[in-house]
């Protein structure tokens, strides 16, 4: 789920190109705002399911591991978000020295804390 919405940051520093190429996404369909609003979820809901599915027996951790860990993730989804927003010129978009959007990198790195946490908890 996490995946289906941040792939689009991606998108979101091409839109001009895109556009020009004929590439129809979302950052191309809906512009940059909506398309970041139909995103968002993606980056906070997907985490806070992990504690739910500790609970149902659908995950083997203690729940309560699985809480801090969707709680950790949700929150730096949510920064994502907050990312994404705030970012409006090409620069700002994809930062000092780099090529791919800001809110690219973290996703990144919230899949790498995503599959950390996970190692630490079942290794717990």
């Amino acid at each position: 789920m996490f995946l289906m919405g941040a792939t689009t940051t991606k998108d979101l520093e091409d839109i001009e190109g895109d556009a020009a190429g004929g590439v129809q996404n979302l950052a191309v369909r809906l512009g940059e705002r909506q398309a970041i609003r139909l995103v968002a979820p993606f980056f906070v809901v997907p985490w806070l399911l992990l504690p739910c599915m500790g609970l149902l027996g659908i995950l083997t951790p203690a729940p309560i591991s699985l809480l801090i860990l969707g709680i950790v993730l949700a929150v730096y989804g949510a920064y994502v978000v907050t990312v994404l927003f705030r970012a409006h010129a090409p620069a700002e978009l994809s930062g000092a020295g780099f090529e791919n959007h800001i809110a690219w990198r973290h996703m990144y790195g919230l899949m790498m804390v995503a599959q950390v946490g996970s190692s630490v908890i079942y290794l717990i």
